[in-house]
């Protein structure tokens, strides 16, 4: 799989995830911008180590949800 093949199945999952048109959907775009869930991005790495071929997606994804979440909770606690 190439690089630009592995870019239009992202854009086609997260179209069909969120129901935005994979055509708006950036590239340059944080996925979270379209609205994907934490559950939304456990699934999606599933779903990417079975079309890589991969099984170390999941849990790396797990630990940058964990540091996102660490990073948003004392954001918060700083403007209190």
């Amino acid at each position: 799989m190439t690089i630009e093949q592995l870019r239009a199945w992202l854009r086609d999952w997260v179209s069909q995830a969120t129901g935005v048109a994979a055509t708006e959907i950036l590239d340059s775009t944080p996925l979270e911008n379209y609205g994907l869930s934490s559950r939304d991005a456990v699934v999606l790495s599933g779903e990417l180590e079975n079309l890589l071929g991969r099984t170390d997606l999941t849990k790396s994804l797990i630990v940058f949800i964990k540091e996102i979440n660490e990073n948003n909770h004392k954001t918060k606690k700083k403007q209190k």
